[in-house]
């Protein structure tokens, strides 16, 4: 071979390894490229979840409010109408036509599934939807009327219970009017504050959400197996620490119980 092919040869050769060395880095940044911008879309994905989560969040406790408050105020105006009637010397006939009354307009214009208005007057228990109670019904002895008398708010919302017939967790919301003995209460289904969560959930891919009492119970949840279960009577696990974060974060008054 001459000197002439041995340099060509030489040359060709050096090309060839510099070209393969640039082929290959430019092969590596083009892969790290790829992965960089891979987990910058995952990063980006999770963060609009993430943020889409807090928004839902936001919307159904605010959408939570405006179911509770609605109730809230319907038992403070009837039970200021019945107070004032038991001012006025009405007889408790009197006062169970207007709860029939209320209850029937009630049914008609916002919740059919409503149990009605009741309550303890004149030391008479008086029930808007017609239902009569069995002998051994006790008033006094009911969750509904101990729990208004010893909370100090104007209204109360007694602890949520699961209906196991109907598997739709339930609240009492009631008012003590002003002899301090007589009250008035309002079953009020939280089937909407159900469907709100599910509502969340489904628009949000892969994300769980849950709306918890101050007692830790589960009133609504995306699982419904989840539904009158106490997180915080649960030893460990992730329900407990979720509970015991959540209502921590509430009594501070940094947050809700919704999440």
């Amino acid at each position: 071979m001459s000197d002439q092919d041995h340099k060509s040869n030489k040359t060709v050769s050096h090309v060839g390894i510099r070209t393969l060395a640039v082929a290959f880095i430019v092969i590596a940044i083009f892969v790290s490229a790829a992965i960089y911008i891979g987990l910058r879309f995952y990063a980006t994905k999770k963060e609009a979840l993430q943020l889409q989560c807090e928004v839902n969040a936001k919307d159904s406790a605010r959408e939570y409010d405006r179911c509770l408050h609605t109730r809230a105020n319907i038992v403070a105006v009837v039970g200021y109408a019945v107070d004032t009637m038991m001012k006025s010397g009405k007889d408790n006939q009197a006062i169970l036509e207007y709860l029939t009354s209320e209850t029937n307009y009630i049914v008609v214009t916002l919740d059919p599934s409503t149990t009605g208005l009741y309550g303890l007057f004149n030391g008479e228990y008086l029930d808007g939807s017609g239902w009569t109670p069995d002998a051994d019904y006790v008033p006094t002895e009911r969750p509904w009327y101990i729990q208004t008398l010893q909370s100090d708010r104007e209204i109360t919302f007694v602890e949520p219970y699961l209906d196991m017939q109907t598997e739709t967790v339930m609240m009492t919301v009631t008012d003590l009017l002003t002899d301090g003995k007589s009250v008035i209460a309002m079953d009020v289904s939280l089937a909407p504050i159900q469907k709100i969560i599910e509502n969340v959930t489904t628009e949000t891919e892969g994300s769980q959400a849950l709306v918890l009492d101050s007692n830790g119970i589960v009133v609504a949840h995306s699982d419904k197996s989840q539904l009158g279960v106490n997180y915080l009577a649960a030893a460990d696990g992730l329900g407990h620490s979720i509970a015991d974060s959540i209502l921590w974060i509430s009594l501070r008054g940094d947050g809700s119980v919704s999440v």
